[in-house]
């Protein structure tokens, strides 16, 4: 990046900044991503229109324009905020590759399901049985740039003990979480955070045949 592109950005998160700070501002933004997520849970992403947004939240297509560029980047917005908080909840210790510690991978998940259910209504709108392919797709791409993030962060040399690459791992687990917890929070939220959590975590560390009790022969 050159040092006018720096410079530009620099420009442009204090101005958010300022934006964030002003106390109409964010009860604007905090109404219009509130009528957007009410919004999904009536009708699909791509029949939502900005027309739609600033009607239900009685708020001008102009004041919207200013505060998003379109109902995409509200969205992406709006996933952003809700990563980021994720993370905050989470604030787990490293991973050691050579050696995971089941109870504490745990704990780690059960914050995640409970920041799940602490915001069901978001993510049941974000990941239920109607929600759009472009929204869950967001949601993919963010969580393999926070997972892959990480374990840059942790473990920049790849273990010699994988076996298999390490994008197609995180895309597995990806698909795996999402579709758990979509299909939980369709469920009603029925098992407690505790259970998911749980079971979330042997199942992905023992696999699908010894989640079921079935013997499996190397």
């Amino acid at each position: 990046m050159s040092k006018g592109d720096k410079m530009s950005q620099m420009q442009q998160e204090t101005k958010n900044d300022a934006k964030s700070s002003d106390p109409r501002t964010s009860r604007t933004d905090a109404l219009l991503r509130d009528t957007f997520i009410a919004l999904l849970e009536r009708k699909r992403f791509e029949s939502i229109t900005v027309g739609d947004i600033a009607r239900e939240s009685k708020v001008n297509r102009a004041t919207f324009y200013r505060h998003y560029q379109d109902k995409y980047d509200l969205a992406e917005k709006i996933i952003e905020a809700a990563f980021k908080e994720l993370m905050r909840d989470l604030q787990t210790a490293d991973i050691d590759l050579d050696k995971i510690d089941l109870e504490h991978r745990q704990t780690a998940w059960k914050k995640l399901f409970n920041h799940i259910a602490e915001h069901a209504r978001l993510y049941r709108a974000l990941l239920g049985r109607d929600s759009d392919p472009w929204v869950v797709g967001r949601m993919r791409k963010t969580s393999e740039a926070l997972i892959s993030k990480r374990l840059q962060e942790s473990h920049p040399t790849p273990s010699e003990a994988a076996e298999m690459p390490e994008d197609v791992a995180i895309a597995f687990a990806i698909e795996l979480l999402l579709g758990a917890i979509g299909w939980w929070l369709e469920d009603n939220m029925r098992h407690p955070p505790e259970q998911m959590a749980s079971w979330f975590i042997r199942f992905i560390s023992l696999g699908y045949f010894h989640a079921l009790g079935f013997r499996v022969q190397s």
